[in-house]
């Protein structure tokens, strides 16, 4: 089998070009992807902080209700970008969707209260207010 040395440069440039082509096509994707990113992180706490501070204005102005700290509001948006827009939702998938970013809300809930609670402990402790507590010798 005799090759034509033109052939086999040619040969060996169209597969330069289709490998320099995929690598590029890979390059491009992973730097969209981390635009994407980037822009998603940022309307994350964009949104989070104008939410937080709508809900903390509110809280100080009644008087009432919970202010989730800052991270976990931040972290509840969070999740709700990842369900909501990060999928593509179908009608049929909107009502697991919301039970799952409820699911989330309940957990950060009972996180907030706990962490609360314990504030608030160390705090009337710092200042010696609060029930006393029996303490009890350590197991031996």
């Amino acid at each position: 089998m005799d090759s034509h040395p033109a052939f086999l440069v040619m040969l060996g440039t169209l597969l330069g070009v289709v490998i320099t082509g995929l690598l590029n096509l890979a390059n491009t994707r992973i730097a969209k992807r981390s635009e994407e990113r980037k822009h998603y992180r940022a309307l994350v706490i964009k949104s989070g902080l104008e939410h937080w501070k709508e809900q903390a204005e509110h809280v100080f102005k009644m008087q009432e209700g919970l202010l989730w700290p800052l991270d976990a509001h931040l972290l509840y948006l969070a999740k709700f970008f990842e369900i909501m827009l990060d999928r593509k939702l179908d009608e049929s998938e909107l009502e697991s969707a919301y039970d799952e970013f409820d699911g989330v809300i309940q957990r950060i809930q009972n996180i907030v209260r706990l962490r609360t609670a314990e504030r608030r402990a160390q705090s009337d402790k710092r200042e010696g207010r609060g029930r006393p507590t029996e303490r009890t010798p350590p197991a031996v």
